[in-house]
């Protein structure tokens, strides 16, 4: 498990979602949450990424740039107290910015917007591709499957964690979505983290309510795979980590069975293209699963 100082992912969302290479993470809430917009920050080493939606109802806008923040690249640097630095131009010279350190990784920022017209919306995805067409994080998202809820799930490649190591700080996976749920309110959940092969029980899931308006979802990726369950004010959310896929038709043919059952027609075709987008992303493999 790669640990870092700091991490954007998710899943808009999951976000969005992160974890080991090889996992998929999902959330899951009650089909009648009211969100229509979510966003996440993503870090890649490549300047070229592109979003690419997949679904009736569903739209994607891949911005560079941290959002409200002017962090238009970090720039991972060594030497005897490792640092992260921030760069506000996306040209910036990585050996300048760390100085007399050792460059260790530089990584662009983008931020992933995804709009959802609740009123036609059933099941989809994003998927983000670089310059040479492989998908960089898969998104998969439905609304209305078999169990009557609304549920994210992403899978990504390691090329959008910095390649730094901390010992201290876990890997975080993010949430934002929109607009803000009465309901939705302040809560954790808990679960196992094992560092090293050294298991605790702790804080793996926090609930907010951001400064912005927005309903805030942030997890531990290195939790122990399993579901996890609790709630946010009073909604209930199950955060679920799946264990390693030893392959990416393994993953395809698990989550295509986990998420699309029930569905029928357009809505199924839909989301089996996401599970396939989400499983491309985790394996790091070229993608031919773009829209019509």
């Amino acid at each position: 498990m790669k640990r870092t100082l700091i991490s954007f992912v998710l899943l808009f969302a999951v976000l969005l979602l992160a974890g080991c290479n090889g996992t998929v993470s999902s959330v899951r809430f009650p089909a009648s949450s009211p969100w229509t917009d979510m966003s996440t920050i993503i870090l890649s080493p490549t300047d070229d990424l592109v979003a690419v939606a997949s679904g009736a109802g569903v739209t994607a806008q891949l911005n560079t740039g941290a959002g409200i923040t002017a962090a238009e690249a970090f720039v991972a640097c060594g030497g005897a107290s490792p640092h992260l630095e921030t760069c506000s131009d996306r040209a910036c010279d990585a050996q300048a910015t760390c100085g007399a350190d050792p460059v260790i990784e530089k990584r662009y920022t983008y931020t992933l917007l995804a709009h959802l017209d609740r009123g036609v919306f059933t099941s989809g995805g994003v998927e983000i591709q670089n310059g040479g067409g492989a998908t960089q994080m898969g998104l998969s998202i439905n609304a209305g499957n078999a169990g009557g809820s609304f549920d994210v799930a992403a899978g990504y490649s390691e090329g959008l964690i910095p390649g730094i190591q901390f010992t201290q700080n876990d890997e975080q996976g993010v949430i934002e979505m929109n607009p803000h749920w009465s309901d939705f309110g302040p809560g954790t959940i808990t679960g196992p983290v094992c560092p090293n092969g050294v298991c605790s029980n702790q804080t793996i899931a926090t609930c907010s309510v951001n400064g912005f308006g927005g309903d805030d979802l942030s997890y531990l990726t290195a939790t122990q795979p399993g579901i996890y369950t609790g709630t946010c004010g009073s909604v209930p959310v199950n955060l679920t980590i799946n264990p390693p896929f030893s392959s990416v038709g393994q993953c395809i043919s698990g989550l295509k069975a986990q998420r699309c059952g029930g569905l029928k027609g357009q809505a199924k075709a839909d989301c089996n293209h996401a599970q396939i987008g989400v499983c491309d992303a985790t394996f790091n493999v070229p993608s031919a699963h773009n829209p019509n």
